[in-house]
């Protein structure tokens, strides 16, 4: 029990009844119950566990429980896949934030006339003062001062590009956890209501959720 989630980041000593009953904590209800990889899977638990529900949900919840508690097989690849795609630093809020940014290099007009001018600006001041056409030293100036503006922006794209690998692994991981929620046949109409929201226009899920992620 102590290497699962404790789920104290949910844990309020102003809730009625949550430390009382042990719902978060070491060898608490949430250890038993969950194995909820993402933020949101997480933040669904916990909701359900603090806040009163109907009779009606409750009941759906439970008999979708039971059904999916003998797909012992499915339920052990969807935890493995979840374990081995977490990304702490990337939620779903991220990427939503990243995909409406402006793309750093695309939106400054300079940069993308300086990758033409760039050469010239960086070979020009070398071959001038070769042919003693300028100082010499003033043609290495030009060359040092070229050099480190392509160095700032070097390593800034590094950062962008890493930015981007992380974002693509993170959609990479939701992907594959979608899939398989996608390809699983369930039986219970809650199962299959939650089925039906990730479908997008009637496309697999799996393949089309970031549109729904770009949405306004």
């Amino acid at each position: 029990m102590s290497d699962f989630d404790t789920g104290e980041d949910f844990a309020s000593i102003a809730h009625p009844y949550s430390s009382d009953l042990d719902i978060f904590g070491h060898h608490s209800l949430w250890q038993v119950l969950s194995r909820a990889n993402t933020r949101y899977g997480r933040e669904t638990l916990a909701g359900w566990l603090l806040g009163a529900g109907t009779t009606e949900a409750i009941r759906d919840r439970q008999e979708a429980s039971a059904e999916l508690g003998e797909m012992i097989d499915w339920r052990e690849s969807f935890q493995a896949t979840g374990v081995l795609g977490k990304h702490p630093g990337v939620s779903l809020d991220d990427m939503q934030q990243w995909l409406k940014e402006k793309p750093y290099f695309g939106a400054r007009t300079w940069l993308q006339i300086y990758r033409f001018i760039g050469p010239v600006l960086l070979l020009a001041p070398l071959v001038l003062g070769l042919m003693d056409i300028i100082s010499l030293w003033f043609s290495l100036g030009a060359l040092v001062a070229n050099g480190l503006v392509n160095r700032y922006y070097r390593d800034h794209g590094n950062q962008v590009f890493k930015h981007v690998e992380e974002k693509a692994k993170f959609l990479g991981s939701f992907g594959r956890l979608i899939r398989q929620i996608e390809e699983l046949e369930v039986q219970h109409y809650a199962l299959k209501t939650q089925q039906d929201r990730l479908k997008t226009q009637g496309k697999p899920a799996h393949l089309q959720w970031c549109y729904w992620l770009s949405a306004p």
